[in-house]
């Protein structure tokens, strides 16, 4: 969950004041110092009028000391990139259009002084716990998503898995002498009905349902609608293909496989609410730094300008459309806020890799 503070100017004036009050304040950055850059985000308007007036105070900060103090704490946030300006009205004070602005467009749980202390909803503890989906209801799950989404541009879908699970290669596999000519279209829903397995019908249709529904979820609730671009980033390896790949013996077969990331985009663009790049990548990366081989099995949910990172197990087909809640029942899928700057760039090391492209030896 990540949390907006807005906070006006006017009252870090008069923090010198009020002894109680500044310490209330300095007890909440100093425990929330460490997470600053990962649970909350500052909010101003488009033309930046809070920020100038915090810049004014650090500026008198012998005026201001306990103020400045804050102000400070606040600029740091914008340094890590966690700021961003929203449109308002401007019918009122700079502070209340946006709180206003926050309001209409549903956002709750707003960090706002002296508010906040009437209600200290931010617990630290349980933002960076894993959050089981089957004990979240539908709304809570899109909510949480919402909240972290809602004030980025760029939003990527990490899943290694979308190509088996959305495409027909694994089912294919299974059989004796697979035949890669088999898959029309590659669209495993309609294969798996054509083939009678159920299972696998249903693996397919939770993926097309969640990708649909977040990312319309993602879109309705975002304060940056039309510009807001949407990546899914995903692999192929082909050892998992090996039984497959090794029955591609002719230039038609092998014609078909090189179409596979292609045919996977023209799917997802099918899904989709909103227009999506998709991103096929090879699995496998060798880090010439570390002297490693570095392999793609993070799932999650990526604001690539604000660097905020929702880890997603086991994948992201969490809904089911056939289940009363929307939601599989299912243990081990759980949400988990990544704070961990080497743990976020391990998520985001499949952006790194190279595009996926065959070679038959």
């Amino acid at each position: 969950m990540i949390y907006p503070i807005v906070i006006d100017p006017k009252f870090l004036k008069k923090l010198d004041d009020d002894n109680s009050m500044t310490k209330k304040i300095g007890d909440f950055f100093k425990v929330n110092r460490e997470f600053l850059s990962d649970f909350f985000i500052l909010i101003d308007d488009k033309e930046k009028s809070l920020e100038s007036e915090y810049n004014k105070i650090i500026e008198e900060g012998e005026k201001y000391r306990a103020g400045s103090i804050i102000a400070l704490e606040l600029k740091k946030m914008k340094v890590l990139g966690k700021k961003i300006e929203i449109e308002t009205d401007k019918k009122l004070s700079p502070v209340d259009n946006v709180l206003s602005k926050l309001k209409t467009e549903n956002v709750n749980n707003i960090v706002e002084f002296p508010n906040y202390f009437n209600n200290e909803f931010v617990m630290s503890k349980k933002n960076l716990s894993k959050k089981y989906l089957r004990n979240m209801s539908y709304d809570e799950i899109t909510s949480e998503i919402c909240s972290m989404t809602r004030f980025a541009k760029k939003i990527c879908f990490i899943d290694p898995n979308i190509p088996y699970d959305l495409l027909s290669l694994n089912v294919e596999c299974r059989k004796k002498e697979p035949n890669i000519l088999n898959i029309i279209n590659f669209k495993k829903v309609e294969f798996s009905k054509h083939f009678g397995i159920p299972k696998s019908l249903q693996a397919a249709k939770n993926y097309e349902f969640t990708l649909n529904t977040i990312i319309g979820k993602i879109y309705e609730n975002s304060f940056f609608k039309d510009k807001v671009e949407f990546y899914i980033y995903t692999t192929i390896n082909d050892g998992k293909l090996y039984k497959l790949k090794q029955f591609c013996r002719s230039e038609q077969q092998r014609s078909k496989w090189d179409e596979i990331p292609k045919m996977l985009t023209e799917l997802i663009t099918e899904i989709s609410p909103k227009p999506v790049k998709v991103e096929v990548k090879k699995h496998h990366k060798y880090d010439e730094i570390n002297k490693a081989r570095d392999d793609v099995y993070d799932r999650a949910i990526y604001a690539l300008d604000i660097n905020s990172c929702l880890e997603v197990r086991k994948g992201l087909d969490f809904f089911d459309p056939k289940n009363k809640k929307k939601v599989r029942n299912e243990k081990n899928y759980y949400f988990r806020m990544c704070i961990d700057d080497y743990e976020k760039s391990a998520v985001t090391s499949v952006l790194g890799h190279e595009h996926y492209k065959s070679s038959f030896k």
